[in-house]
């Protein structure tokens, strides 16, 4: 009944780019979720990273700081890129594999 809603089960190719930040002791999300979708999402060949905080709980606390700060840098740089090649993609610019798909992004961190 909850197939439709899962994540994983939704993937294809296409899926919008994903950064996704995840802590190995989070007790709301269990990490391997994460760790699953990567796993489906290489396998479909769809752009994808998955940030592990070591001891990072939900939101990250008990992370090491400057895991979870390089984790937000990534994720900046990441809005920014693909902020970019959306705007290209509107203005019919090629930029990347997803060149004229104009496909949005997502980010998950837990």
């Amino acid at each position: 009944k909850i197939l439709p809603f899962c994540p994983v089960a939704n993937l294809t190719r296409d899926y919008p780019p994903i950064l996704m930040i995840h802590g190995t002791k989070d007790n709301d999300v269990p990490y391997h979720e994460s760790a699953d979708m990567a796993k489906a999402l290489k396998r479909l060949e769809a752009r994808h990273e998955l940030i592990t905080i070591p001891n990072g709980g939900h939101g990250l606390g008990g992370g090491d700081p400057k895991l979870i700060t390089q984790a937000h840098e990534r994720a900046l740089k990441f809005i920014k890129q693909h902020m970019e090649e959306n705007e290209a993609n509107e203005r019919g610019i090629p930029f990347g594999r997803a060149a004229g798909v104009g496909r949005g992004m997502r980010i998950h961190a837990t």
